[in-house]
Order: C-alpha cells, then structure tokens, then sequence
C-alpha cells in the first residue's frame, strides 16, 4: 500500500481517513480517534497530506509536517462540490482527495503558532472592542429614556455617567 495523498477530514473526536495511490485509487479508508492520529500519520511513508481548513487544521498541518509530510490545506467552499454523493465524514475525505487532485486547486497557507497568537489577540481585541461600543450605546439609549442626553464616545460617556447618577434632579435612579 503505496499513499500517495492522505485527505483527511478532521472532526473534535473523530477523524476519517481517505488515502490514493498515484493513479488516484483508493487504497486507505479508515476512521480514527484523535488520540491515535498522529502517531498513525507518523507511521506512514512520506506522502502529501490534504485537509480543509477549519478549525485546528493549522495545529494537524504543523503536527503531520513534523513527521515529514508535506501538507496543503484547501478552503471548504472549494472541497464541496467534489462530494460525490450524501454528506459524511467518509465522502468529505474522499472529496479533499479529489479536490487536491486539481492542477489549479488554490490552497490556504499554513499558519504558524506566532501567526495565530497574532490572529488571536487582534479578534480577542475586535470583540472587546465591540463589546465596549455595544455597551456605551445602551448606556445612551437608557439615558435617553430618562431624558438624559449623553455625547456619543466612550471618554464622554466615562465622564458624565458619574455626575448623571449623582444628579437628584433627574429621574435616573
């Protein structure tokens, strides 16, 4: 059993496995846990690795390299019209295969930890910062309906919501 290309659909638990000889015949289909991916993986010869890229595609592409494999990931819009028939784990294995098998397939860059510590922190920020903008316009709006009128920006809103609940003469309690 020579694999030429190993499609790989990830999963939190389980992976299924779809492996092609370099005449694209079938000649691995397997299901695993994900406590025996990588040493499984490992144990293969040296072969290209495919999976989409979806959530912890970028931490398997680092593992599978690691072990010498080449690896490439693809985007799953461009994986989805090569599932042949019912959508399963199985048929999303054999479709990555057939994908990656494309001359003119573009495929995502793999990203390295420093990337997504990067990545993360800007989303983590985005969210904060949405958040912040979200809670300052509510703050306004519930102003408003005690007649209160608050300057939009989060150093004004700062400032005045301080004198606003010490202010008697309003009917802000």
């Amino acid at each position: 059993m020579t694999i030429s290309v190993l499609g790989i659909d990830i999963a939190k638990n389980t992976f299924q496995l779809h492996g092609t000889d370099r005449a694209g015949n079938a000649v691995l289909k397997q299901r695993l846990p994900r406590n025996k991916l990588a040493a499984y993986v490992a144990n293969l010869p040296q072969c290209l690795v495919v999976m989409e890229s979806c959530g912890g595609a970028n931490y398997w592409a680092r593992v599978f390299q690691r072990s010498g494999h080449s690896v490439k990931l693809i985007s799953p819009q461009f994986v989805k019209p090569f599932v042949k028939t019912n959508k399963n784990d199985a048929n999303d294995a054999q479709a990555i295969v057939e994908a990656a098998s494309r001359p003119s397939m573009n495929f995502v860059p793999i990203k390295q930890v420093e990337q997504q510590d990067i990545q993360s922190i800007h989303r983590v920020r985005s969210r904060v910062v949405k958040n912040r903008t979200a809670l300052i316009n509510e703050i306004r709006g519930l102003c408003l309906e005690y007649g209160i009128i608050v300057s939009p920006g989060a150093a004004k809103v700062k400032r005045s919501l301080c004198s606003i609940i010490g202010d008697a003469t309003t009917e802000f309690t």
